[in-house]
Formats: C-alpha cells, sequence, structure tokens
C-alpha cells in the first residue's frame, strides 16, 4: 500500500564488474536471492483471530465494533497475541491513510505474530485492479523483540525471470528496461550490504533534506526507463560529504513523528555506508 526506499552499501568497482563478467557463478548467487520461498495457500490462515475493517465511507469498524482511531490503537496494543486481519475497502480515504499509519506504529508493540491484509470493492472497475486475496504482511520472529542495527536476516521480496538476472551479468542491455532494474537491486543485495532502515524510509521527499538520491540516476548502462524501481546513487565521496551535511542538521520533526524517525534512519544508513567508505544504491518502489 506504501512504498518504500531501500539503501544497498556497495563498492562501484565491483557492481561494474559484474555486469558483463559472464561470472556463472555470480549468476547462480543472484538466482538463490531471487529464488521464491513458496508457501501454499492451504497452509495459510486466509482469516485472523481478529478483523479490521475500514470501510469505502472511512468507517473503522473493530471486530464489527465501531472505533476512533485513538480507540483503535489501544485496542491493538491491548492484544497479546494472535493475528489480525485488515480489509480495506475501495476508494481509498483519508481515514484508510490514517489507519495505516497508526498500525505502522502500533502493531510492532502489541503481542501480534499475524497480520493479514485484504482489498475490497464492490465495484467491478476497482475490483479489477485490486488483488482481493489475503497476503500476509507482517509477520513476528526473534529479530521483532531483539533488533540490533547490525541485523541481517531480513530479505527482501524478489520476482525475477532468469533471464534478466542473466542479461545483467552477461552485459546484455540493449533492450533493458524496469525488471533489469530489479534485477540490478538484486545484484546489489548480493554483492553489497541491505542498510538497516526499520522499515522507517517511504518516499525520500517528504523528509525534506535535500538529499541528491531523490534525483533518478543509474550508476551502470541500463537504458532510461519511466517505472518503478526508481534508482539513485552516492559514490564513496558523495556519501562522505552527504555524511557531513546531515551531521549539521536538526533532524527533529516536530509536526510528523513518522518523518522525523524516517529522517534519522536515513542519516544512520549513510553514516554507516560512510564509516564503511563504500557508496549507497537507492532503490525506490
Amino acid at each position: 500500500m506504501g512504498y518504500s526506499t531501500r539503501l544497498y552499501s556497495v563498492e562501484f568497482d565491483t557492481l561494474n564488474d559484474a555486469i558483463g563478467s559472464c561470472d556463472q557463478v555470480l549468476l547462480k548467487r543472484l538466482q538463490e536471492v531471487n529464488k521464491q520461498v513458496d508457501e501454499p495457500l492451504a497452509e495459510v490462515e486466509l482469516h485472523g483471530d481478529v478483523t479490521l475493517r475500514i470501510t469505502k465511507e472511512g468507517q473503522i469498524l473493530f471486530n464489527d465494533q465501531p472505533m476512533s482511531l485513538d480507540e483503535l490503537s489501544q485496542a491493538i496494543l491491548a492484544l497479546e497475541s494472535g493475528s489480525l486481519e485488515v480489509v480495506m475497502e475501495a476508494p481509498w480515504t483519508k481515514t484508510h491513510e490514517a489507519v495505516t499509519l497508526a498500525n505502522n506504529e502500533t502493531i510492532p508493540k502489541s503481542g501480534l505474530e499475524r497480520v493479514i491484509t485484504r482489498f475490497e470493492s464492490d465495484d467491478p472497475q476497482f475490483a479489477q485492479n485490486l488483488d482481493q486475496t489475503p497476503q500476509i504482511t507482517w509477520t513476528r520472529n526473534e529479530a521483532d523483540d531483539d533488533e540490533t542495527d547490525d541485523d541481517t536476516s531480513y530479505q527482501p521480496a524478489f520476482d525475477i525471470s532468469e533471464e534478466i538476472l542473466s542479461d545483467l551479468v552477461s552485459g546484455n542491455l540493449n533492450q533493458s528496461g524496469a525488471e533489469h532494474g530489479y534485477a540490478l537491486e538484486i545484484m546489489c543485495y548480493t554483492l553489497g550490504k541491505l542498510l538497516p532502515d526499520d522499515d522507517l524510509i517511504g518516499d525520500l521527499e517528504p523528509l525534506e533534506l535535500d538529499t541528491p538520491l531523490q534525483q533518478s540516476r543509474i550508476p551502470v548502462p541500463l537504458k532510461e526507463y519511466n517505472d518503478f524501481p526508481v534508482i539513485s546513487f552516492l559514490t564513496a565521496e558523495e556519501v562522505a560529504a552527504e555524511f557531513q551535511r546531515l551531521s549539521r542538521l536538526n533532524l527533529e520533526f516536530p509536526s510528523d513523528e513518522d518523518i522525523e524517525e524516517a529522517r534519522e534512519a536515513f542519516f544512520e544508513c549513510i553514516k554507516t555506508a560512510a564509516g564503511q567508505k563504500l557508496g549507497v544504491m537507492a532503490f525506490y518502489h
């Protein structure tokens, strides 16, 4: 439902050497990262123990009981275990957005073990563009209760054809496009390091940090495309300069706690890359 920016610290010489290298060992590593985890629907709980519904009129229903946003946050925090099913009725309203933000804040602090999201619509035109199958969007694991800044257990989900990955390794990029952008992210994940941000960084523009990473640019010979992922980068020298610039800024953002947390998370990512003397790749999708 929301957009996110993933940041990777990388060594650009290593990255550029890999593209067009025809390295079959590297290709195999990329394919392993790209493997989907097959989870048959039959093994997934299709309904939660508790249901949160946001109606198309913007009403909040918690187990069919009307609630205010503040009451909802307290109700979620009071849940000690189990699963929550979130049903979003189209069209999207400001209430849907507010509930989503509240959920992001309260769900990890509750005892919930799983969150399932479902989109619904009575309008056939909306329904054509909605995935009405329940999706597991949040599960608790050991890292949720004992997170560290050096947590490497999280792996983004990738789903790129082997042909696209092969294009990147062979250097066959004459017809490259958005899928090759995702393949490049797999390569950055494999050859670099995903910088942890606790899933706080979305669109960089609202952070009002004026970082060069807001501008689309690609450091490798992919053709330009008008689609996700939007790619940007900083060289190691630019990372060092960006770290010094951000160090002098006041990261407080009194009008929005979420933006303030995202600003701090972004700074920590840049600080980490600067400490490693590496460049940064950004993928917005």
